[in-house]
């Protein structure tokens, strides 16, 4: 948090940062955190411009509802396109909180594989242990290490 003075006064400021990750179609609820945030802007991941999302007072947008009676947001049915930073800001155009959102597709793929050459996969597997028995024995011996690797190959559907 930051200690600031406007007009001469002390003000403790605490700036939350979050990562939140939803489901696409999944509801997002946004904190305001205290009555004095008044705008939230929205920046795409790899963006490098702010746009306002939302003021205290203006009109509602469709996919960004305010809670009655809460200081919150809802995001309805996000998608990968709202993946990015939601910047909460007060009335000096402070940070109250700031939001990375990450959306995950969900969507479950069938496919029919009955006609398909079975698969094969390539499997290559490395254990590596390092001992020193000076340590645990409190002797003084040299270090003792052993590497153990196995490949192979494996076919689905077996047959």
């Amino acid at each position: 948090f930051s200690i600031l003075f406007l007009n001469q006064r002390r003000l403790c400021y605490v700036h939350h940062k979050l990562q939140r990750s939803v489901s696409v179609g999944e509801d997002l609820t946004l904190e305001l955190i205290t009555p004095q945030a008044q705008r939230v802007v929205f920046q795409e991941r790899n963006g490098s411009s702010w746009g306002l999302l939302w003021q205290r007072g203006g009109a509602e947008s469709p996919r960004l509802r305010r809670v009655p009676g809460r200081e919150e947001l809802v995001l309805t049915h996000p998608t990968p396109e709202d993946q990015g930073f939601y910047k909460v800001l007060d009335g000096h155009g402070l940070a109250v909180s700031t939001l990375l959102l990450s959306v995950r597709d969900t969507q479950l793929y069938e496919y029919n594989i009955s006609g398909l050459n079975p698969l094969s996969l390539s499997l290559s597997l490395c254990l590596s242990l390092s001992l020193s028995l000076s340590q645990l024995s409190g002797l003084a011996r040299p270090a003792v290490s052993l590497s153990l690797c196995s490949c192979g190959r494996v076919r689905w559907p077996a047959g």
